[in-house]
């Protein structure tokens, strides 16, 4: 009799122990559960915010490129009306100093270099058939 009670004791036992560690592993995956949840909704708004900072940096980039095309429109623009001016003043005076020419061509690779291009082949060609001057 003494067998069969000890041993109902250490199945009781046993079986408090079993359970507790029952017990103490599903709170312990609830625990871990809960802990990734968060891990999970941390990652994921940092990755929406990341996609958002993502798309106004492209939005910014976008904005910088259409005031560089602008900025590139306005230099054609503005040399082509000095290049206009030179090479007109220079065609009145049938003649051109060396210094002249310098800044003219100087004017004419920037002009090209930023996308200028048109009929400001021939008026160059034509100034550089022009005598050249001492001075002015």
């Amino acid at each position: 009799m003494t067998d069969y009670i000890i041993k109902w004791i250490l199945g009781a036992i046993l079986g408090g122990v079993v359970t507790f560690m029952a017990w103490s592993t599903k709170c312990n995956l609830n625990t871990f559960k809960k802990y990734f949840k968060k891990l999970e909704d941390s990652i994921s708004h940092l990755a929406k915010r990341t996609d958002e900072q993502i798309e106004d940096m492209a939005k910014d980039i976008k904005e910088l490129k259409r005031g560089q095309e602008d900025s590139k429109k306005t230099n054609v623009a503005i040399l082509h009306d000095k290049l206009e001016t030179k090479i007109e003043y220079h065609l009145e005076e049938k003649y051109c100093s060396l210094h002249g020419r310098e800044v003219i061509n100087a004017l004419y690779k920037e002009f090209q270099a930023n996308g200028g291009n048109g009929d400001m082949d021939e008026k160059v060609d034509m100034v550089k058939q022009l005598p050249i001057r001492k001075g002015e």
